[in-house]
């Protein structure tokens, strides 16, 4: 089977599956094949497949026409402009997380000219995943000369951690990290200058909206929360409360008719809204909170 023959027989599988674009997936699922990169493939349409070619891309084929995500088969997806390991049992990161990241970043700058923020800094991200929110933030602000005197990645689910790990290791930072597995909040709390959380948000057992892919495929444990979607707001707002030491600067994400149900909840455990975020497609999707005594 040449090359050509292989895509038009996947585009066939996945069209049938109601894939999008299915020639453009073939294509993707074709150059996770380390020696079948999209220019290589254009170049060599003739050439014949070999069998293990032949059968490692149609498993592939198959596993994203039964809608498994893409990005669980090449292991990776991009956010912030890096490589983010991700597999079952990790949360695939969203583009809505990487505005959102974008936005408490000048959030977090703005601060810092104003002197309403030092150079040196402590970061929680409570339910972090794959890593993307904390790490990502940590590097981007010691690219612009801010110490990290820590980063604190918390999660109740030690697969997800696990990523976690293999992302800190991947993108070599370097700043002092402490992972723990914990519902929510680290057992000691770190009197964290930062605090950031996407949180589980979609009332699963109501929400058909939900696509019937991402809950087969992505981890129940990050995607459920509960009645309305509130419980872990609700719970993660009083636990704040309860252990917070001194003011710090609390960046949420929500979903996209949350935001006055959010606002309430951290509004009542003494948090100010500072600022909201509508995301590109015209949605309040995120806040930027501070706690105080």
């Amino acid at each position: 089977m040449t090359i050509r023959d292989a895509l038009i027989a996947a585009q066939s599988i996945l069209q049938k599956n109601s894939i999008e674009e299915p020639l453009k997936e073939a294509r993707r699922l074709l150059a996770l094949s380390p020696v079948l990169p999209l220019e290589q493939q254009l170049k060599t349409a003739d050439r014949s497949l070999t069998e293990e070619e032949t059968s490692l891309f149609f498993s592939f084929v198959n596993r994203r026409a039964a809608g498994e995500p893409f990005a669980y088969l090449a292991g990776v997806s991009e956010f912030f402009g890096r490589p983010f390991l991700v597999g079952p049992g990790v949360l695939i990161p969203r583009p809505e997380t990487e505005q959102l990241v974008a936005w408490w970043l000048e959030k977090i700058l703005s601060l810092r000219n104003k002197g309403e923020l030092g150079n040196s800094l402590t970061l929680l991200d409570i339910g972090t995943g794959s890593g993307c929110i904390g790490i990502t933030l940590a590097l981007e602000l010691e690219a612009r000369g801010i110490v990290i005197e820590g980063l604190h990645l918390t999660d109740i689910s030690r697969e997800a951690l696990s990523y976690a790990k293999k992302n800190l290791a991947a993108l070599q930072v370097s700043c002092p990290v402490m992972l723990e597995e914990t519902d929510l909040l680290p057992e000691v709390w770190p009197s964290a200058d930062l605090v950031f959380s996407n949180p589980p948000y979609i009332d699963v057992a109501n929400d058909p909206a939900l696509e019937t892919s991402v809950l087969t495929f992505e981890p129940r444990l990050a995607l459920d929360g509960g009645a309305a979607g509130m419980v872990v707001y609700q719970k993660l707002a009083a636990r704040l409360n309860e252990v917070a030491d001194g003011p710090f600067y609390l960046g949420l994400e929500h979903g996209y008719r949350q935001a006055d149900q959010v606002k309430q909840v951290f509004q009542a455990s003494r948090f100010d809204v500072i600022s909201s975020m509508t995301d590109y497609n015209g949605y309040e999707r995120g806040q930027w909170l501070v706690w105080h005594k």
